[in-house]
């Protein structure tokens, strides 16, 4: 009888986890027994962890395994050629963990003698992975082994994640006809799995396979060559088969197409086609191994052997740089192919070296001085980044340009003339160019045309490196650095000009000293005005952008010269300039306020032309009637040659401080002090687009305002020319006194006087258009129509106007001659509505165009189209080239044998779009015959970007071939009657991506309202493809261009984004509780004043921002049936015509938005987050918590052109995340736990998916199979389809159920969530055996999450793997694993701990185990615990017990907010439940899920284990998986009877 204290009780105990470095580790150096001397290349491995470690040439070792255990059979094996084999039994391997020893090896006395082989195992692998192998080169590979043996047993094993074929056969004179047969035609599918391998019984192993097992260990014998071959052809883990070779004595083979012979003596270095080069390293008269060897222009590293020799592929002329820790890097020119010897010498015994040239040089570079290595084998020298370089040295000037230095100086530099301009390629690479410390940006000119001499420096930077150490501002790659002579210092002189050897004597110092910072002197200062302190006031250095500010008690602090000119700006203030002399220390500026200026005035005899400009030069400041008078600094088009740049982004770059400038095409921004500016253009605010598209050369002056006084805060501002020439007023005489005479033009109706003035209305659907914008192409001049639609503007012959409207078609006019014009706008959810009739009545046949959509209209495309048809093409032309030029005004294109079809136009290299596929300019595009082109359609206009994205910039080339259009099916004809055939076109929906293998890097940056997140979850949609941002946000992730992917974290909102670039830039989440506190109080009652808004948070109705709605309960009628009962009269702006008394259908209607009074958009209907078209009168209005009406455009952003016609948002009852929060949060507040409820319904498991009843239709087995084969990779929620398909085959045919499986074990096999699923349901089919080789793999995948050691420990007691469990609770309550913290999982592994060795004492080894551990009382009665997939799911759990008390345990952000924090940081999510002496009777185990069900991409599942007599022999165990996801209501999850 146990005795306890109380009489039941219930402990909840919490799994903890911290970070984990290795589970074996152990590492140390492998000395000869009698020099004492290190052997290299030794071999130190655990006989069943697979292939262990390999010596350095220190003999140093480092042995870790992150999954694998010691037990009782494991055996530690070192060996080395030449010595005898050293083995370690158990015992002694746990006494090496964590620490460094030194292992001794006695020189072996007999020479080893080649084993003969005479049984030889292959294993083919026939995974999924491995489809796109050579089977002819690997079978000739075979071919050739056996050929050097007379007779063989061959034994073939194919296997996946099982073993699929185990076959035998005597292969006699190299006859492997069986074997040939035996591996062709055979099915590629599942995952692999190295575990079923076994070499027992061979003398040598050929393993095919790639290296890269999904799953499982291959263990392997030190003694056992293991010769690996994988085509190139597949992804190989080289590395892997690598070390493979080298432990087992054999090696590693990349099978070559067609080359499948092996030589007699197989050599395991590479085999280089070509010249080679060889030679040896040495230091000090030793030989170094691991030296890096990079030949310059290759990023390909070589590293010399043992004995310091090497050899690569190399030829005369190349470049050789070698590296080694602790040395001075060497280059050498390779000038034959003789053998290089070279010594390395040590960087602390460069004192004994005596120079007799000067070794080092100064080189300038940006606005940097470095210090550069000469060489005497190239010209110029290396710099210590070991990058080449030359100077202005190494050029005799003789008046040619850059490109001829740049081809004489440095090998493998190409120049080559283009239609669109100049390239140049570094050994076959395009570079960046950073020309005096600035990038070039898209689209400029190379810089070929410097003349050498003004060339002060070249450098070919082509490492991963950063270029700040040469002046740039942090651009990585490969780069060709110049820097000019113009406008230095070191130049004026121009001696350097002079050509060499001409007796050139003059000293120069090393650098010139107003360079240093250093030489500047502190002055301190303090700004005051009528003897008080100003704080904020602006301190700049005139000539320069440098500026200070000051402080609240108005003092600055500046690093100034004697000379400079320093001037102080403040708002309201005049400013003052204040020059910098020898004795200046410390200053004081007074500033006068300018109204204490008003008596004061100056005449002089000369006036300016005056004109619009608001910048007035002299004093520092922007005056605009508008905006106010402000200090600001200003560049001018004649100073500061604005003209000239390519853009206004790159011309701002590096022009200002405390200004940083983001250039990235479609990105660009400015902030200002790291704080957002405003943009303004001719005094008028604009947004980021307009400001970045003004034309540089249009801009008269562009000012920052870096202060945040006055009404804008910090901006920047540009004033064009036209606005500051247009109408400038003659200069007037002298003016006589002070009388106001200043000439101002008057504007009236926004007219101007001197152009002639058009008319016009603008319409959609014949009905007029207030409020469109109409604006002159190219400028930022603009006018809006007026209620009529009309408008009245001044316009010039040959202008071009552009109309938009928001949810319209722009559209674009040229003003030809006449006054008035009528444009009508299309619509853009309207196209299909249009139909043109020609003058007989009949519909008029629509012009269509082929896109990467389907075919659409051309007139309602919204974009300029030009169309190139069958009939247009010359059948003739050589190429698509031939065909375009000439076609398309500004459009040139080349074909050529390496990228093909390439096309350029106005705005550079063109997008080419191929039948759908898309093609980026610097991509291989296949050849296209012309007569097989059905149409070319080709898009010049920037416009391309609306479709494809910022690839589509520069313009679009779609291209449809005979093949794709004669692939499009023909519509069915109607079964109904005649004349109502449905001929509509629609095109078919298609995934514009690139195909698999041209999978991107995609990065981005997930942040909330205020900081990084970390942790977010970045899935790419309908895949298990998965990664997590990092601390600051940041993630990477591998998918295609037109891939969708799924953004979530706990607590927010999931965001879908589609990719367009590589770049997807910075993801904003919005959290779910944002702002849920916010509340008026009145009196006694708490009236919530918050509405869901159009990004689905909860704000103040009264800071939304348009016109919005909501209706709650309070607001319905009482006893509405209906929901026309329930809105009609309650919203403002909403109508309600029809129903059961007209006889007519109901219909809802929202003013506002695109509504017209003959354009009437439905409303949608958006019921807990899904759309529905029409009115939901399914549902119960009793059951109706609220309706938002969302009226505006901008409001039903969140639902696109769907919601043109506003939107009804409704909430029912227990459905949101927030409500299901609050609820569970006001329950704890109930006086008493009684358990009253009495519906709670059992999980429910008759509604079957669709997918399910398909197969079921079908009678017979095997095609309901191959059903499941076609849908199986179709599926939206791929998880939840799996796990259903291997419920249902597994009640009619287990080996079915076990593919099913076998599938979701591949897709998912890099996705820990996914993989605990399928370890969930492995379990609660009882394969153990299966479960526990996922969780091997999740523990791989994972091993910084304590829960996976927890749970290989647990079903390693399923598996009777005893020992193997007894070895991983040892390690975890024994701290054997470094680094991690197992506090909270104490309880829990004593328990499971504790159940081991009450029912399986007799089968392990427990004498290590303290007595504190070993518990002989251990009987619980029932032990629950649940284990869930995801970290981040809300749920409650709930039991009742026999008295109808329940407890409940809340796993949601609002409640246990700590909790769910330590698992996301520390990677848990299990709870165990424990009842213990409770009183008979029967207990309820209750569920409900508290979230959303589509917040997650892969749906959260739970499994569920009661233990009753838990450690007992009478032991029973009961596992469900529940669909977490979908238990929205609270449903019984089980019942347990005591």
């Amino acid at each position: 009888m146990k005795k306890h204290y109380t009489i039941y009780t219930i402990l909840f105990i919490v799994f903890l986890s911290v970070t984990v470095q290795a589970q074996t580790v152990f590492r140390g150096t492998v000395i000869d027994a009698e020099t004492k001397q290190p052997i290299a290349n030794a071999r130190v491995g655990i006989n069943n962890q697979g292939v262990g470690e390999i010596t350095n040439e220190k003999g140093f070792f480092n042995y870790k395994k992150y999954h694998e255990i010691v037990n009782s059979e494991s055996q530690l094996v070192v060996g080395a050629s030449g010595y005898e084999s050293l083995q370690l039994g158990p015992k002694e391997v746990r006494q090496l963990f964590n620490r460094s020893s030194k292992i001794e090896l006695q020189p072996s006395s007999e020479k080893k003698e080649n084993k003969t082989v005479t049984n030889l195992t292959v294993f083919w692998d026939v995974s999924e992975d491995m489809k796109g192998r050579d089977i002819a080169a690997e079978i000739a590979y075979v071919q050739s082994y056996v050929s050097m043996y007379k007779d063989l047993r061959l034994r073939l094993v194919v296997f996946d994640y099982k073993i699929r074929t185990d076959e035998r056969m005597e292969i006699r004179n190299g006859d492997i006809s069986r074997f040939r047969e035996s591996v062709k035609a055979l099915i590629y599918n599942g995952p692999s799995n190295y575990d079923v391998l076994d070499i027992t019984g061979a003398d040598a192993v050929i393993l095919s396979s790639n290296g890269n097992p999904n799953y499982g260990t291959l263990n392997v014998s030190q003694d056992i060559p293991v010769y690996a071959i994988a085509s190139q052809d597949i992804e190989v883990n080289e590395a892997y088969l690598e070390l493979l070779g080298q432990y087992t004595q054999g090696v590693y083979r990349p099978i070559q197409s067609g080359k499948g012979n092996l030589m007699k003596s197989e050599v395991r270095t590479p085999v280089f086609e070509g010249e080679t080069i060889k030679g040896k390293v040495t230091s000090l008269g030793k030989p170094l191994q691991e030296v890096s060897i990079i030949k310059k222009g290759d990023l390909t590293e070589y590293l010399t052997k043992a004995d310091g020799t090497f050899e690569l592929p190399a030829k005369e002329g190349d470049v050789l740089v070698f590296r080694y820790l602790g040395m001075f890097p060497k280059i050498v020119l390779v000038e034959n192919t003789q053998d290089i010897k070279l010594e390395l010498i040590p960087k602390n015994d460069m004192l004994d070296e005596v120079v007799l040239t000067e070794k080092y040089e100064e080189v300038i570079v940006g606005n940097k001085v470095i210090r550069g290595i000469k060489d005497p084998y190239i010209p110029g020298g290396i710099t210590r980044l070991g990058d080449f370089y030359i100077t202005y040295k190494d050029i005799t000037p003789n008046g040619r340009t850059l490109e001829s230095v740049l081809r004489e100086k440095f090998s493998g530099i190409q120049v080559r003339y283009t239609p669109y301009g100049e390239t140049v390629t570094v050994f076959g690479k395009y570079p960046l160019w950073i020309v005096n410390g600035f990038p070039l940006g898209p689209g400029e000119p190379l810089p070929l045309y410097i003349l050498d001499s003004d060339i002060a420096s070249i450098i070919i930077k082509d490492s991963d490196l950063t270029n700040i150490k040469y002046g740039g501002q942090g651009e990585r790659g490969l780069q060709v650095i110049v820097t000019t002579k113009t406008g230095r210092e070191e130049f004026k002189d121009r001696k350097e000009y002079l050509a060499k050897n001409n007796t050139y004597d003059e000293t120069l110092p090393s650098i010139n000293q107003n360079a240093i910072i250093s030489g500047k002197t502190q002055i301190k200062g303090k700004v005051t005005s009528l003897g008080k302190p100003i704080q904020g006031a602006t301190i700049s250095v005139k000539g320069s952008f440098e500026e200070f500010t000051s402080q609240q008690d108005g003092s600055f602090t500046a690093n100034l010269s004697a000379g400079d000119m320093i001037k102080v700006n403040y708002l309201g203030m005049y400013p003052k300039l204040i020059v910098i002399d020898d004795e200046t220390k410390e200053i004081e500026i007074d500033l006068l306020p300018k109204t204490d200026m008003l008596d004061e005035i100056e005449i002089t005899g000369k006036t300016k032309r005056t004109s619009n400009t608001r910048v007035d030069l002299e004093t520092g400041t922007y005056k605009d009637s508008f905006l106010g008078t402000f200090d600001v600094q200003t560049l001018t088009r004649e100073d500061d040659n604005i003209e000239s740049w390519a853009s206004v982004a790159y011309g701002l770059t590096g022009k200002f401080s405390n200004v940083t400038v983001n250039t990235r095409p479609g990105y660009e921004d400015i902030r200002i002090r790291d704080s957002k500016a405003l943009f303004f253009i001719n005094g008028i605010p604009v947004d980021r687009a307009q400001f970045f598209a003004v034309n540089p050369q249009n801009i008269a002056t562009i000012s920052v305002k870096k202060n945040i006084v006055g009404a804008i805060g910090r901006a920047i501002l540009i004033d064009t020319v036209d606005f500051v020439t247009m109408n400038s007023p003659v200069p007037s005489a002298l003016v006589k006194g002070n009388d106001y005479e200043e000439e101002v033009k008057s504007i009236s109706n926004d007219i101007v006087a001197n152009k002639p003035q058009i008319t016009g209305t603008i319409t959609s659907l014949g009905k007029p258009i207030q409020g469109a914008t109409i604006s002159k192409k190219g400028t930022f001049e603009e006018y809006t129509s007026r209620a009529d639609g009309s408008f009245t503007l001044p316009a010039n012959e040959g202008e071009e106007w552009i109309v938009y409207y928001l949810g319209m078609y722009p559209k674009s006019f040229i003003v030809d001659g006449k006054t008035n014009y009528t444009i009508d706008l299309i619509p853009k959810n309207n196209v299909l509505d249009e139909v043109v009739l020609n003058t007989k009545g009949k519909e008029k046949e629509e012009e269509k165009v082929q896109t990467a959509w389907g075919k659409e209209n051309k007139d309602k495309l919204g974009y300029d189209v030009k169309v190139l048809r069958r009939e247009d093409i010359f059948q003739g032309a050589p190429d698509l080239g031939t065909v375009l030029n000439g076609k398309f005004a500004g459009i040139t294109a080349v074909e050529d044998s390496r990228l093909g079809l390439t096309v350029s136009g106005r705005n550079g290299p063109m997008l080419i779009v191929i039948d759908g596929s898309i093609f980026t300019p610097d991509t291989s595009k296949p050849f296209i015959s012309p007569d097989r082109v059905e149409s070319i359609s080709v898009i010049k206009s920037t416009i391309g970007a609306l479709r494809y994205g910022s690839i589509g910039r520069g313009g679009v080339v779609e291209i449809t071939t005979s093949n794709f259009a004669s692939s499009k099916t023909e519509p069915i004809p109607s079964l109904l009657v005649e004349g109502n055939d449905y001929e509509e076109e629609v095109s078919a929906l298609k995934t514009n991506t690139l195909n698999p293998s041209s999978k991107l890097t995609v990065t981005g940056i997930v942040k909330d309202l205020k900081d990084f997140l970390d942790d977010a979850t970045i899935t790419r949609k309908g895949s298990f493809d998965e990664v997590f941002t990092d601390t600051q946000g940041s993630f990477e992730i591998k998918a295609s261009l037109g891939d969708v992917l799924v953004v979530s974290k706990v607590g927010m909102f999931t965001k879908e984004v589609l990719v367009e670039s590589q770049n997807m830039g910075i993801i904003t989440l919005v959290s779910k509780n944002d702002e849920l506190d916010e509340v008026i109080v009145s009196g006694d009652k708490r009236v919530d004043n918050t509405i869901e808004g159009s990004d689905g948070r909860r704000i103040d109705k009264d800071k939304l921002g348009y016109a919005a709605d909501e209706l709650t309960e309070n607001d319905f009628s009482a006893g509405a049936t209906n929901l026309q009962q329930l809105i009609t009269g309650k919203v403002s702006g909403v109508t309600v015509e029809g129903g059961l008394y007209s006889g007519s259908q109901v219909v809802y209607k929202i003013r506002g938005g695109n509504q017209s009074i003959e354009n009437e958009i439905p409303p949608i209907w958006i019921v807990n987050g899904i759309p529905y078209p029409d009115p939901p009168d399914f549902l119960d209005v009793q059951q109706i918590a609220s309706i938002t009406v969302l009226k505006s455009a901008s409001a039903t952003s969140r639902y696109g052109t769907l919601a043109a016609g506003g939107a009804f948002l409704i909430k029912t009852k227990e459905v949101s995340f927030q409500d299901k929060a609050k609820k569970a949060q006001k329950s704890a507040l109930v006086s008493g736990n009684d358990y009253k409820e009495a519906t709670t319904r059992t999980i429910d498991t008759s509604t079957l998916p669709e997918y399910i009843l398909r197969l079921r239709e079908i009678p017979n087995l095997q095609e309901q199979f191959e059903l499941y084969q076609r849908i199986s990779r179709t599926q939206e929620s791929p998880l939840e389809f799996y796990v259903d398909v291997a419920q249902y085959f597994d009640g009619i045919n287990t080996e079915m159920a076990d593919q099913v499986r076998a599938d979701l074990a591949y897709i998912s096999r890099n996705n820990t969530k996914a993989l605990r699923t399928l370890c969930y349901i492995y379990e609660a089919a009882g394969d153990y055996e299966k479960a526990a080789l996922i969780y091997e793999r999740i523990l791989k995948l994972a091993p910084s999450e304590a829960q996976s050691y927890r749970d290989l420990a647990l079903i390693y007691q399923e598996i009777g793997k005893y020992n193997e469990a007894l070895e991983l609770y040892y390690n975890m309550l024994g701290e054997q694993i470094k680094g991690v913290n197992f506090e909270g999982l104490e309880k829990s592994i004593k328990n499971e701990l504790s159940h081991l060795l009450s029912l399986h004492k007799a089968e392990v080894d427990y004498e290590r185990f303290p007595n504190e551990w070993l518990r002989t009382d251990f009987d619980i009665d029932i032990r629950m615990v649940i284990d869930w997939s995801d970290r981040s799911v809300p749920f409650e759990f709930q039991f009742v017990n026999p008295d109808k008390k329940f407890f409940k345990w809340t796993h949601t952000l609002q409640e246990t907010r700590d909790r769910l924090e330590e698992e996301q940081e520390q990677g848990y999510q299990s709870e165990e439940f424990i009842i213990d002496d409770a009183p008979p009777g029967e207990w309820l185990i209750n569920i409900q899920y508290l979230g959303d069900e589509g917040d997650y991409v892969l749906p959260p599942f739970m499994k569920y284990t009661v233990y009753k007599n838990y450690g007992t022999p009478q032991e029973t165990k009961e596992i469900k998986v529940v669909k977490l996801f979908k238990q929205s209501d609270k449903v019984t999850l089980g019942r347990v009877v005591l």
